[in-house]
C-alpha cells in the first residue's frame, strides 16, 4: 500500500491519515507468533501478595481473564513445599504448542525441575 494520505471515517466526521500510521490498519505488526505467555496474576491483599500462574494472551493485562490457571506460588509461605505448586502436565503442554514463559515463571519452572525451553536444542 502506499503512503498516500486516505480517509477514514468515524461516526460524525472523517479524519484523513497517512496509511502505516496506526498499526495493524492495513497489515499487522510485530510478532504474533508467540501469542501466549506463561506469567503471573497477581492475587491477595496488601502486603501479603500470592499470585497464579496462568496461561495469557501475550497482549492482555496482568490482573485480567487467564485461558488457563497452571499453579500457583506463595512467596510468604513458610513450608517450601507449599510455596510452588504446580500443573507440571499442563504446563509441559503449553510450552510444547509455543507459549512463552516470562523471566519469572521460567526461573520458578527451572527451580521445580521443568525445562522452560522445551523446544530449544541443547549446544
Amino acid at each position: 500500500m502506499s503512503n498516500l494520505p486516505r480517509r477514514v471515517v468515524c461516526p460524525g466526521n472523517s479524519v484523513t491519515v497517512t496509511a502505516g500510521a496506526f498499526p495493524g490498519i492495513d497489515r499487522p505488526s510485530g510478532d504474533f507468533s508467540q501469542m501466549v505467555r506463561l506469567r503471573l496474576q497477581r492475587m491477595g491483599r496488601r502486603h501479603r501478595p500470592f499470585y497464579r500462574i496462568n496461561a495469557m494472551d501475550r497482549r492482555s493485562a496482568r490482573d485480567s481473564t487467564s485461558i488457563e490457571r497452571l499453579g500457583h506460588y506463595d512467596p510468604l509461605e513458610a513450608d517450601k513445599s507449599k510455596q510452588v505448586v504446580l500443573k507440571a502436565d499442563r504446563i509441559r503442554y503449553w510450552l510444547s504448542v509455543g507459549a512463552q514463559p516470562s523471566e519469572t515463571v521460567a526461573s520458578l519452572l527451572k527451580n521445580n525441575g521443568i525445562d522452560p525451553t522445551p523446544g530449544k536444542k541443547p549446544d
